[in-house]
């Protein structure tokens, strides 16, 4: 039974993987811009291929702040490119970004929306344009987009063709004489090349065509292509720290696989399986019977602290009185005598009930009578006290002494 029930779940588990791998998929058309991902709006394909636009350098992938991901002006030849719809910087990377440049570095930054301080010290601003409604195109998959034409100031009379949801952005001001503007999107400057220190900031306003949809589409390669031929050097650093669809735990091995579809439904349908399995296999386990502790008896504990505190504190005339006031309280339960003075006319009657010898009562009930008399008890005589008690309520004495009478005959 067990057998036939492990087969039906593994039958079951394999039909619904075929299924699921086998639907066809969603286009996701959410901004990416990462290297990860191979949707329409990601950057998979512009990253496979720098390889192949910088054979001489070594590809690099930063995913901190700029700040902590390279020395400010270590390596002078380097270049930097940072793609996003939208890139802000905080002050201690946009100062790091600048002492880069200054030393010798090249950055590339092509986004929508870009930091309001950086263009202020470069001297540049920019201006946002949405275009009529009815300027939207249709995609072969069905999806509304908007088009507009992007060309290059060394290649005149062509152009490409980018197309995004979104309005396009121009500058509006292309600051100091330094500036050179590199390419325009509708007619208006989108790309400019700025001078700063020993270095050069290439800005470009238009990242949508650095995205996978885009760049597989006709010759817009060759635009890319000449964009990316202003970078170079040693080192090309490619930004993944600024990304809208940066995951959060993209360097992880089992975020490889949870990327592919197939490998997710597997993994899902596995982790169903366990969890059935779980539930069902653990209903034929008898669940494992508690040990329950048996009850002590701490009365004795109780005692025994309370004489330690008395001791440590040195009141014996304290504590020395308790224990003659419990002894008369055992005597009047156990040997039914009342107002016992511990007399010497008492002595007989305690000695031939309690089965101690008339020596050893004699010797206690005396003690007892110097110390109501004397009021002051010192730790010998509790000593004394103490063990006399012990010898009579445990019967030490009187065992000791039947041992006595048994040696002799």
């Amino acid at each position: 039974m067990k057998t036939r029930y492990y087969i039906l779940l593994g039958v079951y588990l394999m039909i619904m993987y075929f299924i699921l791998a086998g639907m066809p998929r969603e286009v996701n058309w959410q901004v990416s811009f990462s290297r990860l991902h191979t949707i329409p709006y990601g950057c998979f394909v512009l990253f496979e291929e720098l390889d192949v636009l910088f054979p001489e350098a070594e590809i690099s992938v930063s995913d901190q702040q700029i700040q902590l991901s390279q020395e400010p002006g270590s390596s002078p030849n380097t270049s930097s490119i940072f793609l996003n719809n939208t890139i802000e910087l905080p002050v201690l990377d946009r100062n790091a970004l600048l002492t880069r440049v200054e030393a010798g570095q090249k950055v590339l930054i092509s986004a929508m929306e870009m930091d309001g301080s950086l263009l202020d010290t470069l001297g540049l601003e920019t201006e946002s344009v949405w275009p009529d409604v009815s300027e939207k195109v249709t995609t072969n998959a069905g999806r509304k987009l908007f088009e507009h034409q992007l060309s290059l100031i060394p290649e005149v009379g062509k152009s490409w063709t980018v197309q995004s949801d979104y309005q396009f952005t121009y500058f509006k001001k292309t600051g100091s004489s330094g500036t050179t503007v590199l390419g325009t999107v509708d007619d208006y400057p989108n790309f400019v090349r700025v001078p700063f220190g020993a270095g050069y900031f290439f800005l470009h306003t238009s990242p949508f065509i650095f995205t996978n949809f885009n760049l597989l589409r006709s010759d817009n390669h060759a635009y890319v292509a000449s964009c990316m031929s202003y970078m170079g050097g040693d080192a090309i650093i490619w930004d993944e720290y600024h990304k809208a669809g940066r995951p959060a735990y993209a360097s992880s091995p089992f975020a490889t696989l949870l990327r592919d579809k197939s490998f997710r439904v597997a993994i899902y349908l596995s982790l169903i399986g366990i969890l059935l399995f779980i539930i069902f296999h653990a209903r034929r386990k008898q669940r494992i019977i508690p040990l329950i502790d048996q009850f002590s008896n701490t009365s004795m504990e109780f005692v025994h602290t309370l004489g330690d505190l008395y001791f440590d504190q040195g009141d014996h005339d304290d504590l020395a009185r308790k224990k003659i006031t419990y002894l008369r309280d055992y005597l009047h339960d156990h040997l039914k005598m009342r107002n016992i003075s511990f007399s010497g006319e008492e002595i007989g009657y305690v000695t031939q009930r309690s089965g101690h010898s008339e020596q050893f009562i004699a010797s206690l009930f005396q003690l007892i009578r110097r110390i109501e008399s004397d009021g002051k008890v010192t730790e010998e005589i509790l000593f004394q006290l103490t063990e006399r008690l012990q010898n009579f309520y445990h019967g030490n004495e009187r065992k000791s002494n039947k041992r006595a009478v048994q040696g002799t005959e």
